[in-house]
Protein backbone atom coordinates (compact mmCIF):
# COMPACT_ATOMS: atom_id res chain seq x y z
CA UNK A 1 0.00 0.00 0.00
CA UNK A 2 1.49 3.57 -0.83
CA UNK A 3 1.42 5.73 2.29
CA UNK A 4 1.20 9.63 2.41
CA UNK A 5 4.25 12.19 2.94
CA UNK A 6 2.68 15.56 2.79
CA UNK A 7 5.14 17.96 3.00
CA UNK A 8 3.93 21.55 3.99
CA UNK A 9 4.99 23.05 1.08
CA UNK A 10 3.28 21.01 -1.57
CA UNK A 11 0.29 21.15 0.30
CA UNK A 12 -1.07 24.00 -1.63
CA UNK A 13 -1.00 22.10 -5.07
CA UNK A 14 -2.63 19.06 -3.37
CA UNK A 15 -6.31 18.36 -4.31
CA UNK A 16 -7.25 15.83 -1.68
CA UNK A 17 -7.63 16.99 1.80
CA UNK A 18 -6.16 14.61 4.72
CA UNK A 19 -9.06 12.79 5.40
CA UNK A 20 -9.72 11.83 1.61
CA UNK A 21 -6.32 11.43 0.85
CA UNK A 22 -6.10 8.02 2.52
CA UNK A 23 -8.76 6.56 0.06
CA UNK A 24 -7.14 7.88 -2.92
CA UNK A 25 -4.19 5.69 -2.28
CA UNK A 26 -5.77 2.92 -1.27
CA UNK A 27 -7.88 2.98 -4.53
CA UNK A 28 -4.54 3.87 -6.09
CA UNK A 29 -3.20 0.51 -4.84
CA UNK A 30 -6.06 -1.91 -5.57
CA UNK A 31 -6.73 -0.54 -9.07
CA UNK A 32 -3.71 0.42 -10.33
CA UNK A 33 -0.58 -0.88 -9.19
CA UNK A 34 -1.78 -4.19 -8.13
CA UNK A 35 -3.50 -4.69 -11.46
CA UNK A 36 0.23 -4.18 -13.54
CA UNK A 37 -0.43 -0.16 -14.33
CA UNK A 38 3.12 1.11 -14.81
CA UNK A 39 3.21 3.60 -12.40
CA UNK A 40 5.42 7.00 -12.30
CA UNK A 41 5.70 7.62 -9.01
CA UNK A 42 8.66 7.61 -7.35
CA UNK A 43 10.23 4.48 -5.85
CA UNK A 44 6.72 2.14 -6.96
CA UNK A 45 7.39 -0.70 -8.62
CA UNK A 46 4.21 -2.17 -10.60
CA UNK A 47 2.72 -5.36 -10.14
CA UNK A 48 2.78 -8.31 -13.36
CA UNK A 49 -0.31 -9.12 -13.39
CA UNK A 50 -0.56 -10.35 -17.12
CA UNK A 51 -4.28 -12.45 -15.50
CA UNK A 52 -5.60 -8.90 -14.81
CA UNK A 53 -4.87 -6.43 -17.36
CA UNK A 54 -6.15 -2.68 -17.14
CA UNK A 55 -8.86 -1.68 -20.11
CA UNK A 56 -7.68 1.64 -21.81
CA UNK A 57 -10.19 3.26 -19.78
CA UNK A 58 -8.91 2.17 -16.17
CA UNK A 59 -5.27 3.13 -17.64
CA UNK A 60 -6.79 6.65 -18.09
CA UNK A 61 -8.37 6.85 -14.75
CA UNK A 62 -5.04 5.47 -12.84
CA UNK A 63 -2.95 8.22 -15.15
CA UNK A 64 -5.60 10.94 -14.05
CA UNK A 65 -5.45 9.84 -10.03
CA UNK A 66 -1.61 9.31 -10.04
CA UNK A 67 -1.36 12.98 -11.12
CA UNK A 68 -2.66 14.45 -8.86
CA UNK A 69 -1.24 11.88 -6.18
CA UNK A 70 2.53 12.95 -7.43
CA UNK A 71 1.46 16.71 -6.52
CA UNK A 72 0.61 15.40 -3.14
CA UNK A 73 4.26 14.36 -3.35
CA UNK A 74 3.57 10.56 -2.49
CA UNK A 75 6.35 8.10 -2.64
CA UNK A 76 6.76 4.10 -2.25
CA UNK A 77 10.17 4.82 -1.00
CA UNK A 78 10.68 5.10 3.05
CA UNK A 79 10.23 7.73 4.98
CA UNK A 80 11.60 8.72 8.46
CA UNK A 81 9.55 9.86 10.92
CA UNK A 82 10.56 11.76 14.16
CA UNK A 83 12.67 11.12 16.54
CA UNK A 84 11.95 9.91 20.01
CA UNK A 85 12.56 10.30 23.51
CA UNK A 86 16.24 10.45 24.30
CA UNK A 87 17.37 7.46 26.41
CA UNK A 88 18.78 7.87 29.90
CA UNK A 89 21.99 8.70 30.18
CA UNK A 90 24.58 5.85 30.61
CA UNK A 91 26.64 7.58 33.57
CA UNK A 92 25.36 10.09 35.94
CA UNK A 93 28.48 11.83 35.71
CA UNK A 94 32.09 11.84 34.20
CA UNK A 95 30.71 11.46 30.54
CA UNK A 96 28.17 9.42 29.37
CA UNK A 97 25.90 9.19 26.45
CA UNK A 98 22.52 9.11 25.38
CA UNK A 99 20.77 8.18 22.47
CA UNK A 100 16.99 8.29 20.22
CA UNK A 101 15.88 6.41 17.10
CA UNK A 102 13.56 7.02 14.17
CA UNK A 103 12.01 4.73 12.44
CA UNK A 104 11.39 4.28 9.00
CA UNK A 105 8.12 4.62 8.43
CA UNK A 106 6.56 8.19 7.65
CA UNK A 107 5.85 5.85 4.79
CA UNK A 108 7.42 2.58 5.77
CA UNK A 109 8.60 1.48 1.97
CA UNK A 110 6.04 -0.33 -0.31
CA UNK A 111 5.56 -1.29 -3.31
CA UNK A 112 9.40 -2.15 -4.35
CA UNK A 113 10.39 1.33 -2.60
CA UNK A 114 13.59 1.90 -0.80
CA UNK A 115 14.43 1.62 2.56
CA UNK A 116 15.25 5.47 4.33
CA UNK A 117 18.26 6.59 3.77
CA UNK A 118 21.14 7.43 6.85
CA UNK A 119 21.10 6.10 10.45
CA UNK A 120 18.02 5.69 12.50
CA UNK A 121 20.16 6.09 15.70
CA UNK A 122 21.92 9.51 17.03
CA UNK A 123 24.24 9.39 19.69
CA UNK A 124 25.43 12.48 21.99
CA UNK A 125 27.22 12.94 25.09
CA UNK A 126 25.44 13.72 28.49
CA UNK A 127 26.71 14.11 31.99
CA UNK A 128 29.97 15.23 30.82
CA UNK A 129 30.53 16.69 34.28
CA UNK A 130 33.03 15.79 36.58
CA UNK A 131 31.90 13.29 39.32
CA UNK A 132 31.88 14.16 43.19
CA UNK A 133 35.37 12.90 44.85
CA UNK A 134 35.29 12.08 48.46
CA UNK A 135 38.05 12.91 50.35
CA UNK A 136 40.43 9.88 51.64
CA UNK A 137 43.23 9.88 54.05
CA UNK A 138 46.44 10.05 53.65
CA UNK A 139 49.26 7.45 56.16
CA UNK A 140 50.11 9.04 59.33
CA UNK A 141 52.86 10.88 59.09
CA UNK A 142 56.00 10.51 61.84
CA UNK A 143 55.18 11.08 65.49
CA UNK A 144 56.63 14.34 66.78
CA UNK A 145 58.83 14.73 69.26
CA UNK A 146 57.63 14.44 73.37
CA UNK A 147 57.11 17.62 74.97
CA UNK A 148 58.83 16.46 78.20
CA UNK A 149 62.01 14.60 78.36
CA UNK A 150 60.58 12.71 81.52
CA UNK A 151 57.41 12.47 84.02
CA UNK A 152 54.85 12.32 81.12
CA UNK A 153 54.50 14.15 77.90
CA UNK A 154 52.34 14.03 74.12
CA UNK A 155 53.39 13.02 71.17
CA UNK A 156 51.29 13.89 67.83
CA UNK A 157 51.27 12.70 64.58
CA UNK A 158 48.90 13.88 61.59
CA UNK A 159 47.23 12.58 58.14
CA UNK A 160 45.99 14.65 55.19
CA UNK A 161 43.09 14.26 53.60
CA UNK A 162 44.21 14.06 49.81
CA UNK A 163 44.28 10.56 49.07
CA UNK A 164 42.28 12.20 46.94
CA UNK A 165 41.77 15.32 48.17
CA UNK A 166 37.79 15.89 47.82
CA UNK A 167 37.09 17.53 44.60
CA UNK A 168 33.69 18.43 42.79
CA UNK A 169 31.63 18.87 45.72
CA UNK A 170 32.86 15.16 47.40
CA UNK A 171 32.82 14.94 50.86
CA UNK A 172 35.93 16.08 53.35
CA UNK A 173 37.88 13.08 55.31
CA UNK A 174 35.29 11.68 58.00
CA UNK A 175 37.27 12.03 61.63
CA UNK A 176 40.28 14.03 62.66
CA UNK A 177 43.65 14.09 61.32
CA UNK A 178 45.36 14.11 64.07
CA UNK A 179 46.40 11.93 67.33
CA UNK A 180 48.24 12.03 70.52
CA UNK A 181 50.07 9.91 72.85
CA UNK A 182 51.98 9.89 75.87
CA UNK A 183 55.29 9.54 76.11
CA UNK A 184 58.23 9.50 78.32
CA UNK A 185 56.26 8.38 81.17
CA UNK A 186 59.13 7.31 83.73
CA UNK A 187 60.10 9.67 86.47
CA UNK A 188 62.53 12.27 86.32
CA UNK A 189 66.28 11.60 88.06
CA UNK A 190 65.56 13.85 91.35
CA UNK A 191 69.06 15.37 92.29
CA UNK A 192 69.85 15.57 96.12
CA UNK A 193 69.77 19.04 97.80
CA UNK A 194 70.66 19.97 101.41
CA UNK A 195 68.79 20.83 104.03
CA UNK A 196 69.22 23.50 106.31
CA UNK A 197 72.08 22.74 109.05
CA UNK A 198 71.02 21.93 112.16
CA UNK A 199 71.99 23.45 116.07
CA UNK A 200 75.41 23.27 116.90
CA UNK A 201 76.87 20.72 118.76
CA UNK A 202 78.21 21.31 122.69
CA UNK A 203 82.09 22.54 122.77
CA UNK A 204 83.98 19.00 123.17
CA UNK A 205 86.22 21.69 125.92
CA UNK A 206 85.01 23.62 128.58
CA UNK A 207 88.16 25.92 127.63
CA UNK A 208 91.58 25.87 126.38
CA UNK A 209 90.15 25.34 122.93
CA UNK A 210 87.40 23.06 121.73
CA UNK A 211 85.16 22.01 119.04
CA UNK A 212 81.64 21.78 118.01
CA UNK A 213 80.31 19.91 115.29
CA UNK A 214 76.42 20.91 112.98
CA UNK A 215 75.48 18.79 110.81
CA UNK A 216 72.65 19.31 107.55
CA UNK A 217 71.11 16.13 106.12
CA UNK A 218 70.90 15.55 102.38
CA UNK A 219 67.31 15.26 101.84
CA UNK A 220 65.92 18.17 100.41
CA UNK A 221 65.27 16.86 98.20
CA UNK A 222 66.65 13.42 98.76
CA UNK A 223 68.00 11.90 95.47
CA UNK A 224 65.71 9.83 93.53
CA UNK A 225 65.50 7.83 90.29
CA UNK A 226 68.83 7.96 89.91
CA UNK A 227 69.53 11.34 90.74
CA UNK A 228 72.75 12.64 91.88
CA UNK A 229 73.77 12.73 95.99
CA UNK A 230 74.87 16.19 97.37
CA UNK A 231 78.00 17.18 96.77
CA UNK A 232 80.49 18.69 99.16
CA UNK A 233 80.24 17.33 103.21
CA UNK A 234 77.21 17.14 105.45
CA UNK A 235 79.11 18.20 108.66
CA UNK A 236 81.07 21.06 109.65
CA UNK A 237 83.63 22.03 112.47
CA UNK A 238 84.17 25.13 114.41
CA UNK A 239 86.49 26.12 117.59
CA UNK A 240 84.95 26.83 120.62
CA UNK A 241 85.81 28.06 124.54
CA UNK A 242 89.48 28.99 123.30
CA UNK A 243 89.76 30.94 126.41
CA UNK A 244 91.90 29.89 129.52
Amino acid sequence: VVSAVILASVRGRCRFPPDKLSAKIEKYNKACLLKGFNTDIEGCVRVEADSNKLRWNEKRKCAELEKYLIKCDHSCNGGWGEYGEWSECSAECDGGTQTRTKECNNPAPQHGGADCEGEGEETRDCNTHSCPVDGGWSEYGEWSECSAECDGGTQTRTKECNNPAPQHGGADCEGEGEETRDCNTHSCPVDGGWSEYGEWSECSAECDGGTQTRTKECNNPAPQHGGADCEGEGEETRDCNTHS
